[in-house]
């Protein structure tokens, strides 16, 4: 059962187990999931059915450099500063189409009301790291960039995530552009698709 998506910009602050108190961005629609993969695990439901009913328009980039800045102050105000701010939200966070100028506006705010102990991280399904601006923001904005990697093979990442099998070589060549990155991983054993076998791993 798919959970509700993020109805707003900015969601939280949470408290992670991962991050600590985590800052959440939502760069997206907040009426419909926007991915350029239909994994068959998402915690948001699968994206062809939310993409037959139209596509919402993502947010300005003034708007959302304004709800950013807007919620950051409000949070120093209240010393209620985060651990860390986590740019998610409803789908793939580097399909916004000015990404890098509302990165670099990100990390800006994050200095002039947290300091540069508040981390900023992204999760990522990678496949956009063919992009230079992508990349650029990417390696200058961003603390700890978490990239989707769980499968071994072409046929393994068509199959989980329902999209052609060259992205995964795609996904391979964004990650050797980047400075630094983690791995994120999610296995799952299934009729349809199964990422846990030693070829995969």
């Amino acid at each position: 059962m798919p959970i509700p998506l993020q109805d707003g910009w900015l969601y939280g602050p949470v408290d992670s187990r991962r991050y600590g108190r985590s800052l959440g961005v939502n760069p997206l629609p907040v009426d419909r999931k926007l991915c350029s993969l239909d994994c068959l695990y998402c915690q948001y439901g699968f994206t062809r059915a939310q993409e037959a009913a139209g596509r919402a328009e993502v947010p300005s980039l003034g708007d959302l450099v304004e709800a950013i800045d807007g919620t950051f102050a409000r949070l120093a105000a209240a010393n209620d500063i985060p651990d860390r701010i986590t740019v998610a939200g409803n789908g793939e966070p580097t399909l916004h189409p000015d990404f890098f100028a509302w990165s670099e506006q990100l990390a800006a705010a994050r200095l002039k009301h947290f300091g540069p102990n508040t981390k900023i991280g992204l999760l990522t399904n990678g496949l956009h790291l063919n992009k230079p601006d992508v990349i650029n923001a990417v390696n200058q904005f961003y603390d700890e960039p978490a990239i989707k990697l769980e499968c071994g093979t072409a046929k393994c990442f068509a199959a989980l995530y329902q999209v052609s099998e060259r992205g995964l070589q795609r996904t391979l060549d964004g990650l050797h552009q980047l400075d630094s990155f983690v791995v994120q991983a999610l296995f799952i054993q299934g009729a349809a698709a199964d990422n846990t076998s030693p070829a995969e791993i």
